[in-house]
C-alpha cells in the first residue's frame, strides 16, 4: 500500500471520504463545488472536513488576470 503524506491533497481526499463514508471522487467534487453531488452528500462531506480540522484556502481556485503594457509614452498612440 503505498504511504501518503498526511498532508497531501490525496491524503485529505481519503481522510474526508472516509469520515464522510464517501468515494474521494465525490469528496473533490464537493471541494470543486460540481452541481451533480446532492445537497444532503454535500452536507455530510463538508461536516466531515470541518470535524477534521479541514479549512478552505480562500483564492486558492481563483483565477487571477495580469495585463502587462508598455508605458503611455511609449505606446503606438503617444498615451492617448
Amino acid at each position: 500500500m503505498e504511504t501518503r503524506n498526511k498532508n497531501s491533497a490525496a491524503a485529505i481526499l481519503e481522510q474526508v471520504a472516509g469520515r464522510a463514508q464517501v468515494s474521494t471522487g465525490t469528496v473533490s467534487r464537493v471541494f470543486n463545488n460540481s452541481s451533480l453531488v446532492p445537497s444532503a452528500t454535500r452536507s455530510r462531506v463538508l461536516r466531515a472536513a470541518r470535524e477534521l480540522g479541514f479549512r478552505p484556502r480562500i483564492g486558492v481556485r481563483n483565477k487571477q488576470i495580469a495585463l502587462v503594457t508598455e508605458s503611455p509614452d511609449r505606446t503606438v498612440m503617444g498615451g492617448m
